[in-house]
């Protein structure tokens, strides 16, 4: 489970859950819902301590690659949407987590 809580500098707030299951040949199915009435899946492979996934809902794809070793886990989030000129956005996010 990926629980997902933002606030952007306009004070809008955003959440959403992201549920993931591995299967036991390493494939990956998903599914995300959001507070904004969004819904998406995901589809990837798990080997290792890495995970790859890719995410396709209303607003537009996303790749997440997730690695863990020892105590720190590391998410590359790359978003791609569709701006309000019409053309597409792409961003990037990494966040890094350190077990306590």
């Amino acid at each position: 489970f990926i629980d997902v809580n933002s606030k952007n500098d306009k004070g809008e707030v955003y959440t959403a859950t992201i549920v993931m299951k591995v299967n036991g040949d390493g494939t990956v199915n998903g599914w995300s819902f959001d507070d904004w009435g969004m819904a998406g899946t995901y589809s990837g492979t798990s080997k290792g301590n890495k995970a790859t996934v890719n995410g396709k809902s209303d607003w537009g794809t996303e790749v997440r690659e997730i690695e863990i070793n020892g105590n720190d886990m590391v998410h590359n989030i790359t978003f791609t949407m569709k701006g309000p000129d019409g053309k597409d956005m792409t961003m990037k996010q990494t966040i890094n987590y350190k077990k306590k």
